[in-house]
């Protein structure tokens, strides 16, 4: 019934050497997103598209989409939200976690919406500005039809916010903002992509796309 979705699925998984189950869902929302849910038993972990990204994205941007949310699979991301949950919740309803490690548990969070390097292999490895313009789609919500993307432009954000006078407010979000996932795009790229992953450049003849076994 979706051999487009379904052949991207497959793609990524093998792009990142990922044999757990995974289920795609559609579900039909003017918005652009995507989200993965980690399935603590044997049933399949899922991942969700809603239907505005599927129509606004190309195929390489949504391989993009999805190796960010299977990387959040991957890398069990899921893991700082247990946390809270094993403290549980004093008589008046607040979390019993700590100050200090609830807030490392924010910053967790956030990094782990920052790396987008799983994302960047499965979209072909070649352009971050490719990679941003996916972000900058789910971000806006508009394509090239209607803005030009300049990722220079773009990150010159990044200067901006570094001047705001309460640019602290950016650390309430729930994600990083997507000048700084682009740029941390960038950095990863320069440290040489996967294979700064584990030191080492990729041998299997796949052009790097593949996750390294050493």
């Amino acid at each position: 019934m979706a051999p487009r979705l379904f052949g991207a699925v497959d793609s990524v998984c093998r792009a990142l050497q990922y044999g757990g189950p995974v289920d795609l869902f559609v579900t039909e929302d003017s918005n652009i997103n995507a989200f993965a849910v980690y399935s603590l038993d044997n049933t399949p972990h899922i991942i969700v598209l809603t239907s505005r990204l599927i129509e606004r994205m190309t195929n390489e941007e949504i391989r993009f989409v999805l190796g960010h949310e299977l990387g959040h699979l991957q890398f069990k991301h899921y893991r700082t939200h247990m946390i809270p949950r094993a403290f549980g919740k004093d008589s008046d309803g607040d979390s019993k976690v700590p100050t200090l490690l609830s807030r490392r548990l924010e910053i967790w969070h956030r990094l782990g919406g920052t790396f987008g390097g799983s994302g960047w292999i499965c979209g072909g490895g070649r352009s971050v500005g490719l990679s941003g313009i996916g972000l900058f789609k789910i971000a806006s919500g508009l394509g090239p039809e209607h803005l030009q993307f300049d990722i220079s432009a773009f990150l010159q954000q990044l200067e901006e916010l570094k001047q705001l006078e309460r640019r602290d407010t950016l650390c309430d979000f729930s994600h990083p903002s997507i000048p700084i996932r682009v740029r941390a795009l960038q950095l990863y790229r320069d440290a040489g992509g996967q294979a700064a992953q584990c030191g080492t450049a990729c041998t299997g003849g796949c052009g790097g796309v593949r996750t390294c076994q050493n």
